[in-house]
């Protein structure tokens, strides 16, 4: 009997522990699901700020996955470009969404972006989310 209260007590604290980290994770989640959320962002509102010139849209994977398929609208801006000091040719004060293939690449893009004073970042992390928020992927 103490050993299954012990038990108990055990997967409960496990439990316990296990949401307070869900629940209080720092922004490794993309910006977008965020803004997602909230019903602020979708790919036509990204589109919008990208044809009125007050946005840009940056894949940050190698130029040959790039060229694989990309969503439509974006450039190739591969992130070891960022990582050699290779910044985008933009005004510093305009709006960068950046994606990648899984999140990670572009969460390192937007803290180098962050870094060197361009204006707001957006991770938008994977381009499977991207497309999911309505991007098409484009040859």
């Amino acid at each position: 009997m103490k050993i299954a209260i012990i038990i108990t007590a055990v997967l409960l604290a496990i439990l316990g522990i296990g949401l307070y980290v869900g629940n209080n994770s720092n922004s490794n989640d993309s910006d977008i699901v965020k803004a997602r959320n909230d019903g602020v962002v979708d790919f036509a509102q990204i589109e919008s700020e990208i044809s009125a010139g007050t946005a840009y849209l940056f894949d940050v994977r190698t130029i040959e996955e790039f060229d694989d398929g990309h969503i439509g609208g974006a450039q190739n801006l591969p992130l070891q470009d960022l990582q050699s000091g290779r910044y985008p040719d933009i005004p510093s004060d305009s709006k960068i969404y950046v994606y990648c293939r899984s999140g990670s690449r572009s969460t390192v893009a937007k803290a180098i972006l962050d870094k060197a004073n361009y204006g707001e970042v957006v991770n938008l992390g994977a381009y499977t989310a991207v497309v999911d928020m309505g991007g098409e992927l484009v040859n």
